[in-house]
């Protein structure tokens, strides 16, 4: 049984890089005002879940951290 797993979605506007959430749509821009500049999409797709409608989001593929548990 396979079971479908929502990951963040990497998109972009103007050359400008967001994650955005499967669910609600809801897209965090890769710039951190506390860092006072840009951050890594790796930064947003450690999130696991998303700060607007709560739902659980993996990482986009490729990468380690917060990946789905693996299937038998």
């Amino acid at each position: 049984m396979c079971t479908q797993y929502k990951r963040w979605i990497e998109i972009y506007h103007w050359d400008f890089g967001y994650t955005k959430c499967p669910y609600c749509g809801d897209e965090t821009e890769w710039y951190n005002p506390m860092r006072r500049g840009f951050q890594m999409d790796n930064d947003n797709n450690r999130r696991k879940y998303c700060p607007k409608c709560g739902n659980r989001v993996y990482a986009r593929e490729g990468l380690l951290i917060n990946q789905p548990p693996e299937e038998e």
